[in-house]
């Protein structure tokens, strides 16, 4: 007992291509050995493969089966013993899979493929209003947020996270802000000194103009900002748009992502 034991917790800490190419392997001898041991019941490879997979998988259909000693015997100490736990391995990692792509989704740990995308910077009051707006609209753009929020804060077919700074390039990569439709960056509601508020909206903008130099796309960035007369300060790194923050902001973040100016 102790034997399968540890034979079953190596097995589980195995890679999923390995697990995968030794239950193919296992699945194409188990074939081929049961056709060659009783070649007038299973009269061709894939009669073997039939009865295997049916054994594995525990369908088990009965319509065919090992007649001989030696059939039987092949079928009890190896597909019996080894390949339903085989199989059941399988299903494991493909669970686990699933599990893992989900908690690493509500991480912010997965990449964005995809395109025309709006990505939001900065999880705020004002932020949360936009997209609730961008994802009642009927057009179907998916919505990005980088944050640096532990997990997800929404749940929606059409949005992605992503955890960490948007002035890091490998989180700008990630939200694939490249083939985005409009980056808009928020005014966090941490800081209160309008100054310190917009010196760090500056920072984002920058990083993101940086990044844009590396691309042949033009971003087209809409930047919310606490105080109008800071509009200069963003002049030299091409900001396509700004949002005062006495305006109706949600509204307006929306109907400029929409409608982009030029």
């Amino acid at each position: 007992m102790l034997f399968f034991k540890r034979i079953y917790f190596k097995a589980i800490q195995m890679k999923n291509m390995v697990v995968f190419l030794v239950t193919l392997a296992f699945i194409v001898v188990s074939s081929v050995f049961i056709h060659l041991i009783e070649p007038e019941t299973f009269p061709t490879v894939f009669e073997g493969f039939w009865w295997t997979m049916t054994t594995m998988t525990t369908v088990g259909y009965g319509d065919v089966s090992p007649t001989t000693v030696l059939g039987k015997a092949f079928a009890v100490l190896i597909v019996y013993l080894f390949g339903i736990g085989l199989f059941g391995l399988i299903i494991g990692k493909i669970v686990d899979s699933f599990t893992r792509y989900k908690q690493m989704k509500e991480a912010g740990e997965l990449e964005y493929k995809g395109a025309n995308h709006f990505v939001i910077v900065g999880w705020t009051r004002k932020s949360k209003l936009t997209i609730k707006e961008m994802l009642a609209s009927t057009n179907g753009q998916d919505v990005v947020l980088i944050d640096t929020l532990e997990t997800s804060p929404i749940e929606h077919e059409r949005f992605h996270y992503i955890q960490g700074s948007a002035t890091d390039f490998s989180i700008l990569d990630k939200a694939n802000i490249s083939k985005a439709s409009s980056i808009l960056l928020f005014a966090p509601d941490s800081i209160e000194d309008p100054d310190l508020a917009d010196g760090r909206t500056l920072l984002i903008a920058t990083s993101i103009e940086r990044y844009d130099e590396g691309t042949k796309e033009n971003i087209y960035t809409i930047v919310e900002i606490l105080n109008e007369e800071h509009e200069e300060n963003f002049a030299h790194v091409n900001v396509d748009e700004f949002i005062s923050s006495q305006q109706s902001i949600a509204r307006l973040m929306t109907n400029a992502a929409y409608n982009k100016k030029g």
